[in-house]
């Protein structure tokens, strides 16, 4: 069986925060494999500072599901459904990589990148 998977088309997004400037491009417009194959989506970035990057996912007629992120550390990051990425500084890439393939995986996918993260930090209520 043949999977398409889609980087959201070619697409170069720019933002601004301050006097810096970041985009980030996904090269491939759509990529076709089988299932059971390893693939590759590429994501490559400009951004001077230190990049906040994202992976995410929207399959047919639905919301975005976030993959995996990298903020800092390990240059490796392993998301849901066994994606991961690797933080490549001096290339200024973020590739998603998967192994083996399945049919649920046909989608379209969106890198991005924030200058700047806000996490969210709140109190579990174990009164319930």
């Amino acid at each position: 069986m043949c999977l398409l998977l889609c980087p959201s088309l070619p697409c170069r997004n720019i933002m601004r925060s301050g006097d810096k400037s970041q985009s980030v491009t996904q090269p491939d417009a759509h990529v076709t494999v089988f299932e059971g194959d390893s693939v590759e989506l590429r994501c490559n970035y400009s951004y001077s500072g230190a990049p906040y990057l994202f992976w995410y996912k929207q399959n047919h007629d639905q919301g975005l599901q976030l993959l995996l992120r990298y903020f800092s550390g390990d240059p490796v990051v392993h998301g849901v459904n066994s994606f991961e990425a690797e933080f490549q500084k001096s290339k200024s890439s973020f590739h998603l990589k998967k192994t083996s393939v399945h049919l649920s995986d046909s989608a379209v996918y969106f890198s991005a990148l924030s200058a700047q993260c806000l996490r969210l930090q709140g109190e579990l209520n174990t009164n319930l």
